[in-house]
């Protein structure tokens, strides 16, 4: 990672949850309008989707637990 703090590698992860989300809401929204064949493929995008927004929250829960063992280890 950049020399950026916890809380603007935190809002970088929570902007990607943000703009997976409006992808899949969009996504989601132009399958309802489509015919049966475009099902096939949606399962495989959804599942894309939410493994990115997987992948950002973990980060998220990497990041304060580092944050937290530097607070018990008197580091900031």
């Amino acid at each position: 990672m950049t020399n950026l703090s916890i809380q603007d590698r935190i809002n970088q992860e929570l902007n990607k949850i943000l703009q997976a989300l409006q992808q899949l809401e969009i996504f989601l929204r132009e399958l309802s309008n489509q015919s049966d064949v475009m099902y096939r493929n949606a399962e495989e995008k959804v599942l894309i989707i939410a493994h990115q927004i997987v992948n950002s929250y973990q980060t998220i829960i990497n990041e304060i637990q580092l944050f937290c063992n530097n607070l018990s280890k008197g580091e900031t």
